[in-house]
């Protein structure tokens, strides 16, 4: 009977162990204009201890990590449209559908709004979605932030 006992209490500590040492994603991100330029800068902080994947929009769809932004044209007239979180990769030829993103680095794009026809942003909504290993699989979070210029 003290030998069930013992295997059932060292049993829940090595659960609750294995529990604490679980994957934790701690993901920041921050989204800047700077009108001078008309450039917006994205800055997502990887701040936790393993690597992640940041997924880039699928093309054609909204699915995946893009930015939502709402602006004036150069006539003065209100629109929206979608930016990709990461843009083709001219030197390969390439899309690009996820980047890694090490413990403890950042991923840094700047947006050139006039190339993308919009000026006078107003405001934007950032869409990220991250995947990372758990468990020996692939577990994904979607994170969403709105900024106001």
């Amino acid at each position: 009977m003290k030998e069930l006992c013992l295997t059932i209490i060292f049993g829940t500590l090595s659960a609750i162990c294995s529990i604490c040492k679980a994957q934790e994603v701690k993901i920041d991100f921050n989204l800047t204009y700077d009108k001078s330029k008309n450039e917006m800068t994205l800055t997502v902080s990887n701040m936790g201890d393993n690597d992640v994947f940041l997924i880039n929009q699928d093309r054609g769809t909204s699915a995946g990590s893009h930015i939502f932004l709402y602006y004036k044209t150069f006539d003065g007239i209100s629109a929206s449209r979608t930016l990709p979180l990461m843009d083709y990769d001219s030197q390969n030829r390439r899309w690009i559908p996820l980047k890694e993103l090490p413990a403890g680095q950042q991923f840094i794009q700047v947006y050139n709004l006039t190339q993308a026809l919009a000026w006078n942003a107003r405001k934007a909504q950032v869409f990220l979605a991250v995947a990372y290993r758990k468990d020996n699989r692939f577990e994904s979070e979607h994170l969403h932030k709105e900024f106001v210029f």
